[in-house]
């Protein structure tokens, strides 16, 4: 069921969501527009892409009793270096949700 919020399953993936529960570091702040560009697309994301996010960032399917905010440690999207040949990656411990190259693009091909 799709609700007006933006919560699908009872799971707010919305961009005000993101950017309230989670927290930029190494490199970016909230400001910064690779971290605005990756909440953006994540909003977009269907359960299946949601479910699949989660197990590469997290090491787990659906988000905790609470959402987003409840993650502990938050997460957290730090600057990754490494030029153009960089890919994102994660530490599920710490939910490092996604180390990003500086050049990450919603339009960039995986």
């Amino acid at each position: 069921m799709v609700l007006l919020s933006g919560a699908i399953d009872g799971e707010d993936w919305s961009v005000n969501a993101l950017v309230n529960a989670a927290k930029a570091d190494h490199g970016f702040t909230m400001d910064s527009r690779v971290v605005q560009d990756l909440f953006s697309v994540m909003s977009e994301f269907d359960p299946d892409e949601r479910r699949a996010w989660l197990s590469f960032t997290t090491g787990a399917q659906r988000l905790p009793i609470g959402g987003f905010a409840s993650l502990k440690p938050p997460l957290t999207i730090v600057r990754k270096d490494g030029g153009d040949r960089a890919l994102p990656s994660c530490m599920t411990c710490t939910n490092y949700g996604q180390s990003l190259p500086v050049l990450f693009s919603p339009l960039s091909p995986c």
